[in-house]
């Protein structure tokens, strides 16, 4: 997974407010258990100094990765970021050049609050996956904003009988369609080491997918 930008507003307020709560329990908490240290840190002074920071820092990295890997996406936390997480089902056209029939293919998408994976596979008329690609770097924006949606950078690996074709690297970028159920965009590719033979990798189409 890849660390993913996004213009949602939410992520610096609600660090903000996972650092108060870390602060406010440890300070709580340090009430309750301070009898029971109290003798140890009269003897050994420096001690209360290393636990004071320790607490709430140990608490806010507890708090970030439990809200970061499961809380982020619970409605009742009211999370503005979507949950773009699944398998999605679909095609691939080709515009330029238009050289063939769609490409099946099937995106699994793996989704934290900071981070993101999608890896593509593309399968040809008997369901043998003939290309792979998975994410370099990503950005979320909103949906509404016209320039929104999910743009990603990622790196091309042929397969099967394609196998003797360039690697190369390209960019996508998809829109939800249909609530969150549809995601259509558009991708482009170029070859990685650029040559007078680019062959069938400088392509550019359009991606259809409906979450399986």
């Amino acid at each position: 997974m890849v660390p993913y930008t996004t213009s949602y507003p939410e992520r610096w307020r609600t660090t903000g407010l996972i650092a108060a709560c870390a602060i406010a329990l440890s300070i709580l908490a340090g009430g309750l258990v301070n009898g029971s240290i109290i003798s140890i840190t009269d003897r050994l002074p420096g001690l209360s100094i290393i636990i004071g920071p320790v607490a709430p820092m140990a608490l806010f990295g507890i708090f970030y990765k439990l809200y970061d890997r499961w809380l982020w996406h619970l409605p009742v936390l009211g999370t503005s970021i979507p949950n773009l997480a699944g398998t999605w089902n679909g095609q691939v056209t080709f515009h330029e050049p238009a050289d063939g029939p769609p490409l099946q293919c099937r995106v699994v998408i793996k989704q934290s609050w900071t981070k993101l994976s999608i890896a593509f596979t593309g399968t040809d008329a008997q369901g043998t996956p003939v290309t792979q690609s998975s994410v370099i770097m990503a950005g979320l924006n909103s949906f509404d904003n016209v320039n929104g949606g999910l743009r990603y950078e990622y790196e091309v690996v042929p397969l099967g009988q394609a196998v003797a074709q360039p690697r190369a690297v390209g960019m996508a970028h998809l829109t939800m369609l249909t609530g969150d159920s549809h995601l259509g965009g558009e991708y482009f590719n170029l070859p990685q080491n650029l040559g007078p033979d680019v062959g069938w990798f400088h392509r550019h189409g359009a991606y259809s997918l409906t979450r399986a």
